[in-house]
């Protein structure tokens, strides 16, 4: 059980696209990617020979590509089994606006803090969010830069939010709502989606959840709640998905997913509200498969993704599992073993597999499941039958 104070100073997470222009990973190319068993330096790394360190946001286009971010650098995984770098070149910085996403710098660290060897909830975790819009274009939550980019089919980045300079925790200038959204300051944004409409959401650290119009301004959905608990806000919003109405599902540091269907029209959705046993706001931990998600335990969930069937999925990082959320509301766990960590067979029963932090989930129009099993430094696929293979990683 975990401290509102914990939550306050801590887990932010983030949560893409079709290119049809990337580079291939080649062995000696990129310090970060290394293959096992190749010695030609102009091969191509197959997804299971390459090493992927610390995969985190995941999303999954309309053609079945798989997107996935690690530090400074963000992959495609093509339905084809293909490999390849779409931005960043693996070194931290800022860079590359109006050219090739391939040669940009990206600053989106996956960064732990001393404080998580104490409390597994008093942590900074920046884990480089994606989504994808229905015409193939990818957006990146350029943490460090304060900044959201998009990457155009062709390969081409730009900014579409932020201006690069840095907020600060629970404060979102008053006069950011309806200005251009590459003029207001961000604080790591940790969280987007995209509706059906093809508008942004983005979640800020300032504990905020907004929204691009079509004009290209920003729209403030929620304000920051963290203290108040109760409040019609958010509190370190993290992953976001997006379902057909343009309703957004965020999860937040009070172990928690809440869905927003408008300015401050805001209810739990998943996650126990009532106090622990130490008297504290909020329930931490794992509990409730079978039963109500909103009387369930949650361990710090740092990702969402919705499916053809409404179906509301839960990385639910800390527990070291996926949980699944029906049209009843009703929570059950579809992957992991809640509450161990472990490492995943090549492939088996998703139920019985080992996941190990895994921050990132995506779902695609035919009910397969893509995590982010993060300390396992692996991605992982389960079929809606329920069998999880590995299909990038060689874990």
């Amino acid at each position: 059980m975990k401290s509102a104070f914990g939550c306050i100073v801590a887990a932010l997470a983030f949560a893409a696209p079709a290119h049809e222009t990337s580079t291939p990973v080649r062995v000696g190319t990129l310090p970060l990617v290394t293959c096992k068993n190749h010695f030609i330096l102009d091969e191509p790394c197959g997804p299971l020979d390459t090493t992927i360190p610390v995969p985190t946001a995941i999303a999954v286009d309309a053609r079945g590509n798989v997107f996935f971010s690690g530090p400074n650098i963000v992959y495609k995984l093509a339905k084809d089994g293909v490999l390849t770098r779409v931005a960043g070149n693996g070194q931290p910085g800022f860079s590359g606006d109006g050219g090739a996403a391939v040669d940009a710098l990206l600053d989106i660290p996956f960064e732990e803090y001393p404080e998580r060897q104490r409390d597994p909830i008093d942590f900074s975790e920046l884990v480089g969010p994606l989504a994808v819009d229905a015409a193939g274009n990818l957006y990146i939550g350029d943490a460090y830069n304060n900044r959201v980019r998009k990457v155009t089919r062709d390969g081409i980045i730009e900014t579409v939010a932020g201006n690069g300079e840095q907020g600060h925790f629970g404060g979102f200038p008053a006069d950011a709502d309806g200005a251009p959204a590459t003029s207001v300051t961000l604080w790591w944004p940790q969280g987007l989606g995209v509706d059906a409409k093809g508008r942004l959401f983005i979640a800020d650290s300032t504990g905020v959840l907004l929204q691009i119009d079509d004009a290209g301004r920003l729209v403030q959905l929620t304000h920051n709640d963290c203290g108040t608990f109760e409040s019609p806000g958010l509190c370190a919003p993290e992953g976001i998905a997006v379902n057909a109405a343009g309703e957004a599902f965020a999860t937040d540091a009070y172990c928690r997913v809440r869905k927003v269907r408008g300015p401050d029209d805001v209810e739990t959705v998943a996650g126990d509200a009532r106090p622990d046993p130490h008297g504290f706001v909020f329930t931490c931990g794992y509990s409730g498969d079978g039963g109500p998600a909103t009387l369930a335990g949650l361990e710090a969930p740092f990702a969402v993704a919705l499916d053809g069937a409404a179906n509301l999925f839960i990385a639910d990082t800390y527990n070291h599992c996926i949980r699944k959320v029906d049209g009843n509301g009703i929570i059950t766990t579809v992957a992991g073993q809640c509450g161990h960590a472990g490492s995943a067979p090549a492939s088996g029963p998703a139920l019985v597999a080992g996941l190990w932090e895994p921050h990132g989930i995506a779902a695609d129009s035919t009910g397969n499941l893509y995590i982010a099993d993060t300390r396992n430094e692996c991605i992982r696929k389960v079929t809606p039958e329920g069998v999880m293979t590995t299909i990038a990683g060689n874990c």
